[in-house]
């Protein structure tokens, strides 16, 4: 709100770059594709699907439109790199032996997590669009 008073901004939601404006929007675009990638990491029960799926149909509704050529092509990479659903989850509780009680704690706890952060974009959207701050451009 503070640089919005200020006047850095342009209409139609173009952002000062750097600004606080452009980081939180940048985080809450994170967040929201975190969260769709671990809601596929929880509907998924195979344990070795590999994760790349959700996690580049999460890319593809959260972030892609905003990134260029070599940012679209650098997550393609990353996200090939992916573990498989059981790894994934074996990192996340390493400590717990029993690999169902392990997939149940994590899943769980993931589910409730995600839930919170997609409380928290959506909040974090709302004030963007009744601010004029949600900025579209690529970067």
């Amino acid at each position: 709100e503070a640089e919005k008073a200020k006047g850095i901004h342009k209409p139609n939601g173009v952002l000062a770059d750097p600004s606080a404006a452009m980081a939180l929007l940048w985080m809450r675009r994170m967040l929201e594709f975190q969260a769709s990638f671990f809601e596929g990491v929880c509907k998924e029960t195979d344990p070795n699907a590999p994760l790349g799926v959700p996690a580049k149909a999460a890319y593809t509704q959260h972030l892609e439109a905003f990134h260029g050529w070599l940012l679209k092509n650098a997550f393609r990479v990353g996200l090939n790199g992916l573990p498989k659903r059981q790894e994934f989850i074996r990192r996340l509780a390493p400590n717990i032996v029993d690999e169902e009680e392990r997939t149940r704690i994590c899943v769980s706890e993931v589910g409730d997590c995600t839930q919170v952060t997609r409380q928290v974009a959506s909040q974090m959207r709302d004030l963007f669009a009744e601010l004029d701050l949600e900025d579209k451009r690529k970067a």
